[in-house]
């Protein structure tokens, strides 16, 4: 499945890729079609009610907040591609700001990595991610966004479904990958699954957004400012 991304003319189409999101739709025993749909035609955050396993997934003390699912989104380099770099993100965290809180807790709130599919209000502290995959683009880099955990609220804990998923996903792709391993769960994840991710390398790095800890970028980097973290980034991926 291809779609347009209204809000990012100068990207590549976004795709998402039959294969995974079979996978996707067995782990959570549905159908994204509708949703996919949606994001296709600018939905930010289209809608589905919550069936049983994923009321059983979710943490049940935090039943309160905003269910997110994020579907697992590919950017095809336009140029012949050097490799596919995989951007790792945490979880697909909703605010109670993005979302139609009346559908809180019945529905879950569906939508892509990074909002990649809609930029548009993205808050500075993550503008980031959309800059870094317009560079990881022009240098002839395809990319990859995925989660750790593909629901949001979830305990800190990553379980075995959860990498067994993610490593079935990852080993979808085809070609060289290179995975950015930013934020702690990306890193646990690769830690103990790295000897099952056949032609992966890896670039294990702080959390890229604006929350993450600004004097580990310093040090690498020199500045906490996107630009800077990004030259960085694009530095060590040209590396490999």
């Amino acid at each position: 499945m291809i779609m347009n991304n209204k809000n990012n003319q100068q990207k590549s189409d976004l795709v998402f890729q039959e294969q995974i999101i079979q996978l996707l739709e067995k782990f959570f025993d549905t159908s994204f079609k509708k949703d996919i749909d949606g994001l296709m035609h600018g939905v930010k955050h289209p809608t589905q009610l919550m069936n049983n396993r994923m009321k059983q997934l979710i943490s049940p003390n935090k039943q309160c907040l905003p269910v997110g699912i994020d579907i697992p989104v590919f950017i095809q380099s336009k140029t012949e591609p050097k490799a596919t770099v995989v951007l790792l993100g945490q979880d697909p965290l909703r605010k109670y700001k993005d979302i139609d809180e009346t559908k809180v807790p019945d529905y879950a709130f569906i939508g892509t990595p990074y909002s990649i599919h809609h930029t548009a209000g993205l808050p500075s502290a993550t503008r980031v991610y959309p800059k870094l995959i317009d560079c990881l683009l022009a240098d002839g880099y395809n990319v990859y966004l995925t989660d750790v955990k593909k629901y949001y609220p979830s305990s800190k804990k990553i379980t075995q479904e959860d990498m067994d998923l993610l490593v079935e996903e990852l080993n979808c792709l085809e070609g060289k990958r290179i995975l950015i391993l930013s934020g702690h769960r990306a890193k646990e994840f690769y830690k103990k699954n790295e000897n099952l991710l056949s032609g992966v390398r890896d670039i294990p790095l702080p959390h890229l957004s604006g929350f993450g800890p600004s004097s580990e970028w310093k040090k690498l980097a020199g500045s906490a400012k996107h630009d800077a973290k990004i030259e960085y980034v694009m530095e060590q991926i040209n590396k490999i």
